[in-house]
């Protein structure tokens, strides 16, 4: 199904337009929120942990969550930010600096659902 990851093709859930298998409480725990410091939760995918450090690197007092909801296999991601980085910009400009920030990594996915705040 479109190079998606091949549980996301069975079952009625939907997610941006795409079905999948995964249920709610799947997606609530395999949700990652950092402030500065990683965590080395085993259940947060390898993805996550790269998207996390990417935009805590690159942004200024950010605070970070990083949700894979394709199942795990990194196709779809929800990513809320919220940074000091972002004061005195509009929001199509904060989501602009996130998406530079992780211009690679959206070329590889299917689907972002992007939220980005100031503190």
């Amino acid at each position: 199904m479109f190079g998606l990851c091949r549980r996301a093709a069975s079952t009625g859930h939907v997610y941006a337009g795409v079905k999948s298998n995964v249920s709610h409480s799947r997606i609530a725990s395999s949700t990652l929120t950092y402030n500065k410091f990683l965590s080395t939760d085993a259940s947060n995918t390898e993805k996550e942990v790269e998207i996390t450090k990417l935009l805590q690197d690159s942004l200024d007092n950010a605070t970070v969550r990083v949700t894979d909801i394709s199942g795990g296999c990194g196709s779809m991601y929800d990513i809320e930010v919220v940074s000091s980085s972002f004061e005195g910009k509009n929001r199509v400009q904060q989501q602009r600096m996130v998406n530079e920030i992780l211009k690679k990594e959206i070329s590889e996915m299917h689907g972002l659902k992007l939220t980005t705040k100031k503190p």
